[in-house]
């Protein structure tokens, strides 16, 4: 009998197998069928086996085989050792496909479209659940920080609250966008038209957010249309800016979705014509992330950013 440990540890993962099969059946002649092999090679393994482990597995003296105590002990131990096996080849596949792993991913709660990558991330979760997702609170300028410095995997930030162009390591990628309206008071004399242009609201008293005009003026630009409000109230959150509205200090140019997220009272919307489209939210991650989950995140982005209907770029769950 060989007793050593070294040689023990040598049970290949089919004699195991093997040796279930024989314990599941109680029987070599059935277990051979199964396995589509004689019963003499199979009685032969079943016995190196028991030589290679020093302990006698299986009591032939009776009509029926059956399991010594030492067979009923090892026959527990071969079961874990395969379910473990069977656990590692289906995580290290899953790991191959960008399907399990960690992620870090930073949102601003500030942002209008962040109930949208909440959403989507829920779903994305459900999808893939052995992905560990953690969603951790962060500004702008702080997930751009966090970013470069490994902590976090992806961010969700709004266009204008952070120059990507100054971080040549990190990617962007527009991932919800909306037309754009005109709110104004519900007061206010421009508020009997249906529709509003950008020279409507030329010299009108405007509250807005000195980045966000500077954006909304570039893609006003890119449109060849003129965009220099009067701005008389500075604000960047459009929940302080919708306060300013409805007191009568100005109107703004914002989301048009806003109307639906954050209503407010004594406020009106018009649809701005022509219409302008603007990315209200953006992906970040860094240019040298080459994990598949980060990969498999990507490009489920991607996907769901493409289609345009309503106000927001949808992203469902199929």
């Amino acid at each position: 009998m060989v007793s050593s440990s070294r040689a023990k540890s040598f049970v290949e993962l089919r004699h195991l197998q093997t040796f279930l099969l024989v314990a599941e059946e109680l029987s070599f002649s059935r277990a051979a069928e199964r396995l589509g092999v004689s019963q003499p090679p199979l009685s032969r393994q079943i016995k190196r086996l028991e030589a290679q482990l020093n302990v006698q597995l299986f009591d032939r003296s009776h009509a029926q085989v059956r399991l010594t105590a030492a067979g009923r002990v090892f026959a527990k131990s071969a079961r874990r050792i395969i379910e473990q096996m069977e656990r590692g080849i289906h995580e290290a596949q899953l790991a191959a496909e960008g399907l399990t792993g960690e992620l870090i991913v930073g949102i601003d709660g500030k942002a209008s479209a962040c109930d949208d990558m909440i959403r989507f991330m829920s779903a994305y979760q459900l999808r893939f659940p052995q992905v560990r997702l953690q969603l951790k609170e962060l500004t702008a300028q702080e997930q751009l920080r966090a970013l470069q410095a490994e902590e976090i995997s992806l961010g969700f930030v709004e266009p204008w609250g952070v120059d990507v162009a100054s971080a040549p390591d990190v990617n962007s990628q527009s991932v919800v966008q909306d037309s754009l309206s005109v709110v104004l008071p519900a007061f206010h004399s421009l508020a009997t038209l249906s529709e509003l242009s950008l020279l409507d609201v030329a010299g009108e008293d405007a509250v807005m957010g000195e980045r966000w005009q500077r954006y909304v003026s570039a893609i006003a630009q890119k449109e060849h249309l003129s965009f220099t409000p009067h701005i008389v109230q500075l604000a960047s959150e459009h929940r302080l800016i919708l306060s300013f509205i409805a007191s009568g200090r100005g109107l703004s140019i914002l989301p048009s979705a806003t109307e639906h997220k954050m209503p407010y009272p004594g406020i009106t919307y018009r649809r701005l014509q022509p219409a302008m489209k603007v990315n209200v939210l953006s992906a970040i991650w860094r240019c040298d992330e080459t994990r598949p989950t980060m990969t498999a995140l990507v490009q489920a982005l991607t996907q769901k950013a493409i289609g345009q209907d309503n106000h927001y770029t949808h992203l469902d769950r199929n």
